[in-house]
């Protein structure tokens, strides 16, 4: 019976989530047809799943990076929401403008003097003149970690702010 407190009691009912009824891929037919149904088949938010703002998003990253692993590295993806059959019920479209192809261009090995050059490039994923894939770098840089010769190991591509070619330089240092 303290006259300066006060107690109250809230009741939250959340209700039932919103569910992902389908989710759409368009825009995404610059990707071979394997990796269009792979990609359909791995996104993070499934059909039938609850409407999770993080899966969401992780499913618009993966989108976004098989872009850039199959030649797309100025890809845009975007996701749009829209009323299913139901009343809770969602269609997720994952859209894509994926630019164009841009494949790998020069080579750059900066800083080197513990191995020839020609092992260093014996060690990359990929040549000047393939299509660009940004997992293509990653794989070479952990290539180059697995020799244990270098302390530090970086491979990356080479463009100015708001620069598109589409001959990607590539530098390693």
């Amino acid at each position: 019976d303290d006259q300066r407190s006060v107690a109250i009691t809230l009741n939250i009912s959340e209700g039932q989530p919103l569910v992902a009824e389908r989710i759409e891929l368009d825009g995404f037919d610059v990707l071979p047809p394997r990796r269009q149904a792979r990609l359909d088949r791995t996104l993070p938010l499934q059909a039938g799943q609850p409407m999770d703002r993080a899966l969401i998003l992780a499913s618009r990253e993966a989108a976004l990076d098989e872009l850039k692993n199959h030649g797309y590295p100025y890809g845009v993806v975007r996701l749009d929401e829209s009323p299913g059959t139901g009343e809770r019920q969602r269609v997720v479209t994952i859209s894509a403008e994926p630019g164009q192809l841009t494949h790998h261009g020069a080579l750059e090995i900066q800083g080197n003097s513990s191995v020839s050059d020609r092992v260093i490039r014996r060690q990359l994923t990929f040549r000047q003149g393939d299509v660009f894939s940004q997992s293509k770098l990653l794989d070479s840089q952990r290539n180059l970690y697995a020799l244990e010769v270098f302390q530090f190991a970086n491979v990356k591509p080479v463009r100015e702010e708001g620069e598109k070619p589409l001959q990607i330089p590539t530098r390693i240092t």
